[in-house]
Parts: structure tokens; sequence; C-alpha cells
């Protein structure tokens, strides 16, 4: 077993994602929205986060959306993984967890656009990962990889390393936290950010070792090897009051924002590049209900 394992049944499938009938494919990440849910229909979501869905399609109408509760993905491993992955989905029983498993991989098979359902948008993801980019997420404010905005292109090294670390994560062959001695750069706990970032560490010692991996530094455009990636960079909102940042009170002290540039930032601070924050700000907080669906 290594690293190089092909995580598919058939390293030759080449089902890809698929477009809207007529859209122009202009991005080398497939125009389609993968959604996960222990919920079988996007109409049984509360008011609050389907409204939040509606909003985050209505700024990319060409996006296809994929639906995946799951049984759905449970169907959809058995059908294009090796039994590992299917076995360590089947065996999950925190939710979270089945949908860090289910997103990384459609995600390697077909490529696509991933957000949490609670995730508020303020530019259309098409912005966020533009034309050439073939990832694309944000550093959390502890240097983890905020799994909850994904963007790759099909057959990412990112998401096939990402796979490889969730198997490792599972096997036991990885710790199931951060690296006490610092090697991993991050303090985090959680799966999903965890495995991420030691995928995109690994996919980068690969494709461009002379990049410096430094997760309390990176941020922005870096081409790496055959790899064109984006990387944001998460940062707390002041949410105290209702602003163009707030635009509801039901958001919490705690949302956060990611932006390319400095790692801390205000509504009119500027990236190291000299970009207004805004234009590249994705807002992130809780639906207007207060709930996570995920």
């Amino acid at each position: 077993m290594s690293a190089d394992d092909e995580p598919l049944l058939q390293a030759s499938d080449q089902s890809l994602g698929v477009q809207i009938s007529g859209a122009v494919a202009t991005h080398k990440i497939p125009l389609q929205l993968i959604l996960t849910s222990k919920l079988t229909d996007a109409r049984l979501l509360t008011a609050g986060v389907r409204s939040n869905l509606i909003h985050t399609l209505s700024m990319d109408p060409q996006l296809r959306v994929r639906w995946l509760d799951d049984r759905a993905c449970l169907e959809y491993l058995q059908k294009h993984f090796k039994q590992p992955y299917v076995d360590i989905f089947r065996k999950e029983r925190r939710g979270s967890f089945r949908g860090d498993i289910c997103r990384a991989s459609v995600l390697y098979r077909e490529g696509g656009f991933y957000t949490d359902l609670d995730l508020q948008l303020r530019t259309p993801l098409t912005q966020i990962a533009d034309p050439k980019t073939t990832f694309m997420s944000c550093f959390t404010a502890d240097n983890a990889i905020l799994n909850a905005i994904i963007a790759a292109a099909p057959r990412s090294p990112v998401m096939k390393e990402t796979l490889w670390e969730l198997r490792k994560w599972y096997s036991g062959e990885a710790t199931k936290a951060a690296d006490p001695n610092g090697a991993d750069g991050t303090t985090s706990e959680w799966m999903g950010p965890l495995t991420m970032l030691r995928g995109l560490r690994k996919t980068m010692g690969k494709e461009c070792p002379s990049v410096n991996f430094d997760p309390g530094a990176l941020s922005g455009h870096i081409s790496c090897g055959q790899q064109e990636i984006m990387l944001y960079r998460e940062a707390e909102l002041n949410c105290d009051t209702v602003s163009e940042d707030c635009p509801k009170a039901a958001w919490t002290r705690s949302s956060v924002a990611c932006a390319s540039g400095s790692s801390t930032w205000a509504p009119t601070a500027t990236s190291s590049a000299g970009h207004a924050s805004m234009v590249v700000r994705i807002g992130v907080a809780r639906a207007a209900d207060g709930t996570r669906q995920t």
C-alpha cells in the first residue's frame, strides 16, 4: 500500500463532472456544485439554509447541483472506489466525517465546487476560482484547511493525497490530531481540515518543492508545477452590529471571512497584493436560523 495507489476501482475511469446542457466550459474546474447532507432532498432544509443555497446558486446560475445524502454517497463509493474507502464511510458514525469522505471522493473523481450548506457567499464561486485554477480553498485561523469551501479539477493531486490521508487516518498510520512537534503547522484536531492540509502539503512537496510550505504565510495564487492553486485566509468578522459585512443580526460574533493576502483584516483593508479584500471576500456564517445542516 503506497500513496501512489489509485483510489478508484478503474484508473481509466473518465467519467467527469457534467455541465449544464449548453453551458460553455470556461474553467478547469467543472461547473458543478457538490452538496452533502443527511437529508435526502434540499427541499427539506430549514427556510434559512434553503434561502442561503438559493442565493449561492443565483450568483452562479450555470452551476449544476449534485446533492448527495448518506445513501447516495455510499452507493457512489461502492460503484467507483476501492473497498477501503467504502468501509471507512460505512463504519463512520459521525455525519460530518462522512461528509468529509464523500466530498473528497466526488471532487477527486469528477471535480467541481463544494461548500457547506451554511456557508454564505458574497462572491460567486466562479470568481473565487478563476478559469485556470485547479485547486482552491482557504486556510483556517489555526492554519489547517477550511474544507467548508473547496474547488478542484478532476483527478486533482490534492484531492488524491487527501483521500490517502483519510485512509491513513482510519488505518492508524497517521495521528488523529496535529503533530505535537509542530510538523503539521496547525493545532487542528478536525479530520477534514487536517487531512486536506496534509494532502496539500504532500502535493506541493511533489509538484513545486522549491515553494516553502508555511501554512501561516501562504495565500493568494501559487503556480505549482502543473497545478494552479488559489488559497485564501480566514479572519474573524466583527458582527456586534448589523453592517455590510454582517447584514443579519443572527450572524454570530464568531463569524469569519476568507480573503487573499493578510490573515487579519478589516472590511476596508487591502491584501498584500494591493487589492481590496472586499473584492474576493467569502462571508461565512451560520444560517439565519442558527443551525448547521451538513
